[in-house]
């Protein structure tokens, strides 16, 4: 670790400590001021309780508010000398993001809008991101100067198919009480850890990584089992915009990501192939592997924290993996997630099946 890293730990461990106690607060409130929002639980939350979707509105202002107090505070007394060195539009472009995300979200959720409108916000995060240089597409200069238009286009559809696809795998994980919060609190401590590295040594970013972990941490009572509050959409498009935009931001981070998003992206991935292969509306909100794991015995807290240590081995992984070695783990990841999801419903399957036949069996020597 670097003597810039080592003596930027402590200004980071207070942002963390601040996000944490501000989101941890505001929750509760954020319950109270908006109880319009709330709705029966109809997304997989184990609570006979109405549910508030206005979870993620506390992790936003928590993670605005300490975010920019921290850059400011920062431009007082030089913690972080780095953090000058960051491009403004790019600080800026984040906060804003973010404000923007929970602003359709809000929208979204109070008018109950549909998956169109959901995946129209991811588009248009996905744009900004690219106008203020966060897309992905920021990865492939070098080849932009071979390919000239073909690769901005393809880094174009990169960046918008990576930012609906972290949202929309968060979006299905928040219909499980405390599955969405928790995986990205993972993903946000990973990405402060991998800036810490002496590889990559951004301690400006491994800040917001920090600010975001903390206000995540901080509303994780609210939204774990039994949850009284969801991130909702405002909250899912404002973490999901958050964790792209930091995990390209500078050095490349966005394969960390990648990996320790793999179990909701899975779980995403074949839900969405097999309601193409069957036309199979159902499941639409929801994890496929959090029903599963009940089915074979586990409580939803437990199943809950099978996910949480797949998803801290993952995070491990990322850590120690090369990009590639990330992408090769990532596509064994999904192979994996899809013949297990298939050898659990199939077992599922088989036990009712059986079940079904004894019961049939019973009332027939009953008559």
């Amino acid at each position: 670790m670097s003597s810039a890293v080592f003596s930027a730990l402590p200004f980071i461990v207070a942002a963390v400590a601040a996000a944490t106690a501000l989101g941890f607060v505001l929750t509760p409130l954020s319950i109270r001021l908006t109880r319009r929002l709330a709705a029966p639980d109809g997304r997989g939350h184990a609570s006979a309780r109405r549910v508030s979707r206005a979870g993620g509105l506390a992790v936003v202002f928590a993670f605005v508010g300490v975010g920019v107090c921290a850059v400011a505070f920062n431009g007082l007394v030089g913690a972080l000398p780095q953090m000058r060195l960051l491009p403004q539009e790019h600080l800026w472009a984040v906060f804003g993001g973010v404000i923007a995300a929970a602003s359709a979200g809000l929208l979204i959720d109070r008018f109950r809008l549909g998956h169109g409108w959901r995946l129209a916000a991811c588009v248009g995060l996905a744009v900004v991101g690219l106008v203020a240089g966060l897309g992905t597409g920021t990865t492939f200069d070098a080849g932009a100067v071979e390919l000239g238009g073909l690769a901005v286009v393809a880094a174009t559809v990169i960046s918008i198919g990576w930012t609906m696809a972290i949202i929309v795998s968060l979006d299905r994980a928040d219909g499980v009480a405390g599955l969405s919060g928790g995986v990205a609190l993972v993903a946000a401590v990973t990405l402060a850890t991998a800036s810490l590295t002496p590889a990559v040594n951004q301690p400006s970013v491994a800040l917001l990584c920090a600010v975001l972990a903390g206000s995540l941490a901080g509303t994780l009572p609210w939204t774990f089992h039994p949850a009284r509050v969801s991130l909702g959409a405002s909250g899912v498009l404002a973490v999901g915009f958050a964790l792209t935009a930091l995990s390209v931001m500078g050095a490349d981070k966005g394969t960390a990501l990648l990996l320790v998003m793999a179990v909701p992206l899975a779980d995403t991935m074949w839900m969405v192939l097999r309601r193409l292969s069957t036309r199979d509306a159902r499941g639409r909100h929801g994890s496929l592997l959090h029903p599963r794991l009940r089915d074979h015995g586990l409580t939803h807290r437990g199943a809950l924290f099978v996910i949480y240590a797949i998803s801290l081995v993952l995070a491990v992984t990322s850590l120690v993996l090369p990009a590639q070695g990330r992408i090769v783990a990532f596509a064994g990841i999904l192979v994996l997630a899809g013949v297990t999801l298939y050898l659990l419903s199939r077992d599922v399957t088989m036990t009712r099946g059986q079940g079904g036949s004894e019961q049939g069996q019973t009332s027939g020597s009953g008559r």
